[in-house]
């Protein structure tokens, strides 16, 4: 958690509980109608949750669940621009970057890093300690503490060996570089 989050006075600062609630811009968008193809804006929609310490920045939206709260962690940070869509689970210590995207039911678990823009499909799971790459397109599930990158996203390592401008450029023979590539 940043200490940025918590007022002067706050026992998180001598590592205790704290009470202080979320910071909202005014501009962000909390417990809008689900965006789901189901529900009707007749339809009752849950509230979400936001956890203590958690901000919330400027044009972010948090949809309403359809059939359990959207849930936001304590001490979580979404950038400007986020958009978590309805029945989300967010554990505690996130932190969504500019322009990212959580489809309905994604559930992140403590302290999970997502990069700008990047999109994770409805119904997937990000394990503890997971990070999803700039612009990653996650279309399966992420096991605690890897990080995926592209399109769609790949754990690291596969990622470096499936893409083949990677390998040309990294491609060493008796230390000498391929093709002119500086070493």
């Amino acid at each position: 958690m940043s200490a940025v989050l918590h007022e002067l006075n706050c026992p998180w600062h001598e590592g205790r509980d704290c009470d202080c609630g979320p910071i909202i811009h005014p501009t962000a968008v909390i417990g809008d109608p689900p965006e789901h193809r189901d529900h009707h804006l007749s339809d009752p929609g849950h509230t979400p949750v936001i956890g203590h310490g958690t901000r919330i920045n400027s044009y972010v939206t948090v949809d309403a669940g359809t059939a359990r709260p959207t849930r936001i962690g304590n001490g979580c940070l979404a950038m400007s621009k986020v958009h978590i869509a309805h029945d989300c689970l967010v554990g505690d210590g996130c932190e969504i970057a500019s322009g990212a995207v959580l489809g309905g039911w994604v559930e992140l678990g403590e302290n999970v890093k997502v990069g700008l823009n990047a999109t994770i499909r409805p119904r997937i799971k990000v394990g503890a300690g997971a990070r999803i790459g700039a612009g990653a397109v996650v279309v399966k599930d992420v096991p605690a503490g890897e990080t995926w990158v592209g399109n769609p996203a790949r754990e690291i390592s596969q990622a470096r060996s499936a893409d083949s401008i990677w390998r040309e450029r990294y491609r060493y023979e008796n230390h000498t570089p391929v093709r002119g590539v500086p070493a």
